[in-house]
């Protein structure tokens, strides 16, 4: 069955203004709204009453520069270095992020397929901030993947937090997750317990 032209055309709409959508929200979320909410701390010794520091641990494998054809020459993958940007509770940070050529094997010890096997550039990110106890709502923004996360965190006091961000890819057409499709989503962990 055939579709008609106009649904044709309906269908691509909606996917493109999905798209400026997200990228619209991104650019709102990489613009600071407050300040003095965290501080980036070396984290000598336990945080003093009433504030708590945050561990930042987040990492990604992209393709290699030029892995693809048509890729554009803005496309972030496999250059020296790797935007990767939080916004909490309204004031944000971009952190540069150094990567690494990396070329890893396919598989695992036991034969299984492995997310992260192949050429490509890791990122890896770790960083400790300081801020106060309790709730705080975080956007996590991949701008050169347009991708966005929301999510909120609560903190305990005086003490020292870990959250890691874990990537999780697009599976390929043997829907197997791979690195060389592109970052689907993050799972995140928060102190040993998966938010």
């Amino acid at each position: 069955m055939r579709l008609p032209t106009f649904a044709l055309f309906g269908m691509l709409a909606c996917l493109f203004a999905g798209c400026s959508t997200t990228s619209d929200q991104i650019k709102t979320k990489m613009l600071s709204e407050r300040t003095g909410i965290f501080q980036e701390t070396q984290g000598i010794g336990l945080p003093p009453k009433g504030m708590a520091d945050l561990v930042v641990k987040a990492q990604i494998k992209t393709t290699a520069q030029g892995f693809y054809i048509l890729e554009s020459k803005d496309s972030p993958h496999g250059k020296p270095q790797y935007s990767l940007v939080f916004n909490i509770d309204g004031q944000v940070v971009k952190w540069e992020v150094d990567g690494k050529k990396e070329e890893s094997s396919f598989y695992d010890k036991n034969g299984k397929m492995t997310a992260d096997g192949g050429e490509g550039a890791r990122y890896v990110l770790e960083k400790r901030i300081r801020l106060s106890v309790g709730p705080h709502t975080i956007f996590f923004v991949l701008p050169g993947d347009n991708y966005i996360k929301e999510f909120t965190v609560n903190l305990r006091t005086n003490e020292v937090n870990i959250l890691e961000l874990k990537p999780i890819y697009m599976k390929d057409s043997w829907r197997r997750e791979t690195f060389l499709k592109g970052i689907k989503d993050f799972a995140l962990v928060l102190n040993g317990q998966r938010l």
